[in-house]
């Protein structure tokens, strides 16, 4: 009996976060031995070192500008090969073959009458003309929020409710432990992992900043970029400059925070806010849709515009406990499992 043929399409998976999802999910495809998968992903060294099962077979897909723009084209224009096979989608943008399950996860293809504070770049602009082009041929499509599905229904009326289902999975670093007892010191800190996009609203620390008029803040801020990424912050004595960390290195910085600080204005999910209620870490993060679903009344709000508001909240959850509740997390298996499922229903 031959094997269903799937294609899972992860070519575009280039980010850290994206990259590590879909190594999580290449891990399970032992789980599923029914299937015969054909795996699209980036040409780099960490998907050819993952362990595939007999019934699975890696296909590395060029980063060059010309394949990038190759890619692009097939969006576009042409249909991929093997239009009968079962097609799963991890890149976010839907290829123009029909019945393909989607997993979202860039909230910048949520249109801007939606979400006013998603990209206007015309990167984000082509993307979300290519899902409004490619959208009716999406079966089913899975997103990590209840409010993220509010948005991919307001931004893209042909979807029906019943097509957008909401899968909340954790972390890859909450399946690490620490490295080493991570002794904290008599400064507090605010551990932002974050790279330095327009979003992440790293302005806000710079208005902070001149809101101090001089003064030192109690603590000091750890960001996960380079002085150099932005340049308005480099001379802010109270902030550390870290870096981009490892996963274990990641791990250990929550391990010596007294806070994550979350200031963005735009997530699909939010995954540190997640890994802070997995580690207990005390959070002060933007008073917006996407956060207070994940964190409840576990975390200090403000107005990401506000400095003020934002430094307040910051005293506030250094002064408080711990979160007192873990997050709702399914596992890599059981999104897997439902990816393969929703091709199954109308």
């Amino acid at each position: 009996m031959s094997l269903k043929s799937v294609i899972i399409h992860a070519e575009n998976c280039r980010g850290l976060g994206a990259r590590s999802i879909v190594v999580k999910l290449l891990e399970q495809l032992h789980h599923f031995p029914q299937f015969d998968f054909q795996c699209l992903v980036p040409e780099l060294a960490e998907f050819e070192q993952i362990p595939l099962p007999a019934h699975a077979k890696l296909l590395l897909a060029g980063t060059s500008p010309r394949q990038l723009a190759r890619r692009l084209i097939e969006y576009s224009l042409v249909r991929p090969k093997q239009p009968d096979a079962f097609h799963i989608v991890l890149g976010d943008l839907p290829h123009r073959i029909d019945d393909q399950v989607l997993f979202l996860q860039q909230a910048h293809l949520i249109k801007p009458q939606v979400l006013p504070s998603v990209g206007r770049s015309l990167k984000f602009k082509v993307m979300r003309k290519i899902f409004d082009r490619n959208v009716s041929r999406v079966k089913h499509v899975v997103v990590q929020t209840n409010h993220m599905k509010r948005c991919v229904l307001a931004s893209y009326p042909s979807l029906l409710s019943r097509q957008v289902h909401v899968f909340r999975h954790g972390s890859v670093l909450c399946s690490l432990n620490a490295t080493s007892p991570q002794p904290k010191g008599d400064c507090k800190i605010a551990f932002y992992p974050a790279l330095a996009y327009p979003h992440k609203n790293l302005k806000l620390v710079r208005k902070m900043h001149d809101y101090l008029e001089g003064k030192t803040p109690p603590f000091r801020l750890a960001l996960t970029i380079a002085p150099d990424e932005v340049p308005f912050l480099r001379h802010i004595p109270w902030i550390d400059f870290v870096g981009q960390l490892s996963m274990a290195e990641c791990r250990d910085y929550y391990e010596k925070s007294d806070c994550l600080f979350f200031p963005s204005r735009l997530e699909s999910y939010g995954l540190p806010l997640i890994e802070a209620l997995h580690f207990n870490v005390p959070i002060a993060c933007s008073n917006l849709d996407y956060a207070t679903e994940l964190c409840g009344k576990d975390a200090q709000y403000f107005d990401p515009e506000s400095p003020s508001q934002a430094l307040q909240s910051l005293e506030r959850a250094f002064a408080s406990g711990p979160p007192a509740k873990k997050p709702e997390e399914g596992s890599w298996q059981e999104l897997l499992a439902l990816l393969l499922h929703l091709h199954t229903l109308p």
